[in-house]
């Protein structure tokens, strides 16, 4: 309707966000709100994406955390998305600002204080990434990180420490609070 109004679905919004990866699934912050969670929403989620790209749409493009149209399909878990944006020259490592690949946040990450992971599509983005020779070892979010959760930032986790004063990585390494640094 927008489009027939006489939207631009290349211009991005203040912080970079284009209408693509809003169709994509950036920026869904409901829980239960993805690709297979009302009958006909994957439909409608392809349709609006296709028609982005057929407008001129570009796949690659990253908002401000360096999010792309591919990092908001990989939440979505809509395979069938994924396999279209990689079709259409979608990069399968690409990178947020946080160093997060679309496969990684496949793989699960924590937002709004909820979790959320989609195995099916983190099979597939391996499938993908193998079969162009990329690595599939090492895409995970940092677990106690929390997208736009209102008690945790990124720069928050990096900087914290436990009572002996060693990281959260360090922590993970270690096997927990139980043991010590290695």
């Amino acid at each position: 309707m927008l489009i027939v109004a006489g939207a631009d679905p290349r211009i991005p919004s203040a912080d970079g966000t284009t209408p693509l990866m809003v169709a994509a699934g950036i920026a869904i912050f409901i829980p239960g709100e993805d690709g297979g969670s009302l009958p006909g929403q994957e439909d409608e989620v392809f349709e609006a994406v296709r028609m982005c790209v057929e407008l001129g749409a570009d796949v690659d493009a990253t908002n401000f955390r360096g999010e792309t149209a591919l990092h908001g399909a990989a939440f979505r878990g809509v395979n069938r998305l994924v396999d279209y944006l990689v079709e259409q020259g979608a990069a399968l490592d690409a990178r947020t600002v946080e160093g997060w690949t679309p496969l990684a946040v496949a793989n699960g990450l924590s937002y709004s204080d909820f979790f959320k992971a989609q195995a099916h599509t983190a099979d597939r983005l391996r499938e993908l990434m193998a079969a162009r020779g990329l690595s599939t070892e090492g895409h995970v979010v940092d677990p106690l990180v929390c997208l736009d959760c209102y008690q945790t930032r990124p720069d928050q986790v990096r900087d914290a420490r436990d009572r002996d004063r060693r990281t959260a990585a360090a922590l993970a390494a270690a096997g927990g609070h139980g043991r010590k640094d290695p």
